[in-house]
């Protein structure tokens, strides 16, 4: 039983980033649209969104071991 509720909780939690970053992306497109678009600035959004996902992975690790 246990192991249906996890897996449930984890197909939330990635719905949830997903729309996440969809609505981030959508709020902010328009100022995507105006960067240079040059490598420098493709690799700092893809440390930018590598860092948070990190940091929401080692929250959410936090909180559960802290649960128990």
């Amino acid at each position: 039983m246990s192991d249906d509720r996890s897996q449930y909780v984890w197909r939330n939690t990635l719905t949830i980033v997903g729309a996440w970053i969809a609505g981030v992306a959508l709020i902010f497109w328009p100022e995507f649209d105006k960067t240079a678009g040059d490598r420098n600035t493709l690799l700092g959004a893809l440390f930018t969104v590598g860092s948070v996902l990190l940091s929401t992975v080692g929250s959410l690790t936090a909180s559960r071991n802290r649960a128990r």
